[in-house]
Parts: structure tokens; C-alpha cells; sequence
């Protein structure tokens, strides 16, 4: 997770971890309900999930502009290869080369990895003004 704050460019002003971190949940995302961040829907057999978290007690202050990103990466376990290899679709190392993975031979690859996933979003975003906003 990172948010690039007023003008930030190469480098965000914060910069975190993954969406399980986020909302609190630590490693893997799974059901968890409390005030300022949760996940009400964790089901991992249709890849859905929905999951909140608000930042009352540590607001993020911008002064012109603000843009957050979560980057989508997965990780492979021994069953999660196989389950890849039979989609049929390229996977890529979650690595700045991001070369693709050679799931044809699944032995010689590490029992765990990262990979880049593709994943649909959609977010919501709240914020209160000191004033209001003139043209």
C-alpha cells in the first residue's frame, strides 16, 4: 500500500505493506469486524472479499492531492501451483524484471513465491474539509 501525497512522484510520502496488513488481518485476508478496519467477506474458494478501513485515528492530511495504491500480489503455495498451472494464463514474479514463471515444471520452483496478481477493485473514499472548496 502506498500513498503518494501533494506532488509526490517517484516515491510515496507513506508506504506500507499488503491489504491483509491494511485492515489489520496480518496474513491472508480473513473475516474480521472492528471500529476503524475489517474484512465482513473473506471467501477464498471465489476469490472475493470486501473489506474496510478507516483512518480516524491516524488521518492522512494532503493539502492538493492524494492517490493511493494497493499493489496485487499473490503468493503461491505447493496447491497453488497447480491450481495456476491449470488456468493456462502467463504468471510473473512479483520482481521489478517481472518475468514470467515457468509453471510447465513446478518442481524446480520454490514450495512458496510471490506473484503478480490481476485483480477487479473498486474503492471508496471519504474526506472532510477544513472549509469549503471554491472554484
Amino acid at each position: 500500500m502506498k500513498i503518494y501525497l501533494d506532488g509526490d512522484q517517484d516515491l510515496p510520502t507513506l508506504c506500507g505493506t499488503g491489504a491483509e496488513d491494511y485492515i489489520g488481518t496480518g496474513w491472508e485476508l480473513g473475516t474480521s469486524n472492528h471500529l476503524y478496519q475489517g474484512c465482513l467477506l473473506a471467501d477464498k474458494e471465489n476469490m472475493r472479499y470486501s473489506f474496510y478501513r478507516y483512518h480516524v485515528l491516524d488521518p492522512v492530511y494532503f493539502h492538493e492531492d492524494i492517490k493511493v495504491t494497493i499493489q496485487q500480489i499473490g503468493c503461491w503455495g505447493p496447491e497453488t501451483l497447480l491450481e495456476l498451472k491449470s488456468l493456462g494464463n502467463p504468471v510473473y514474479a512479483a520482481s521489478s524484471e517481472g518475468e514470467e514463471i515457468n509453471l510447465e515444471q513446478p518442481e524446480k520452483l520454490p514450495p512458496f513465491g510471490l506473484f503478480e496478481r490481476e485483480d477487479n477493485w473498486s474503492s471508496c473514499a471519504y474526506l472532510y474539509l477544513d472549509r469549503p472548496m471554491l472554484d
